[in-house]
């Protein structure tokens, strides 16, 4: 067969400078193929990262128990301190009870009562003399009776509200003197 022209090449001149040595060309077949080696160090690399990935993610599950377990049993401490601090009420004390209020209860003169029961007192003889407001029960309209009671001028008289009961039957309640 002839022998084309670009098969052979001209001889190449050596590198002029002086102390250059040849650098060995890196050799590509001295790594064997990788289906000959067992598994590569990127797979080893690999499965140690999944490793991990699955050690974080059992320990963020757990974290995630202990916090919902962390929350259950603090809400649970929370219920049973606001039901001990309820059980903690002091029962009320009898107050003696001034002449008129005594007169408009018709109770004994001189005697005691709590403030409960003074209020229960008023509040009934409210509603039995009809004195609520019909498009607000929780409201009255104080009678003469009531205005003398509360100490206000009839003129003064104007819509008020159970809670204000309180306030007007205080000054008839005086604390019993307790002699040791």
């Amino acid at each position: 067969m002839p022998v084309s022209k670009s098969s052979k090449s001209p001889p190449v001149a050596a590198p002029t400078v002086p102390d250059a040595t040849p650098v060995p060309a890196p050799a590509v077949d001295a790594a064997p193929a990788p289906a000959e080696l067992g598994p590569s160090a990127m797979d080893v690399v690999e499965g140690q990262f999944t490793n991990l990935f699955v050690g974080l993610n059992d320990v963020t599950q757990l974290t995630k128990s202990l916090q919902d377990d962390l929350k259950s049993l603090h809400k649970s401490c929370r219920l049973m301190d606001k039901n001990s601090r309820q059980k903690k009420k002091r029962p009320q004390h009898p107050l003696l009870v001034s002449g008129e209020l005594c007169k408009f209860l018709s109770t004994k003169k001189n005697s005691q009562m709590t403030k409960a029961d003074v209020m229960k007192g008023v509040s009934a003889y409210i509603k039995s003399n009809n004195l609520q407001l019909e498009e607000d029960k929780r409201r009255f309209k104080p009678n003469k009776d009531l205005c003398k009671l509360f100490a206000m001028p009839m003129s003064a008289a104007k819509n008020m509200t159970f809670v204000e009961i309180n306030k007007h039957v205080s000054q008839h309640l005086t604390k019993v003197e307790v002699s040791a």
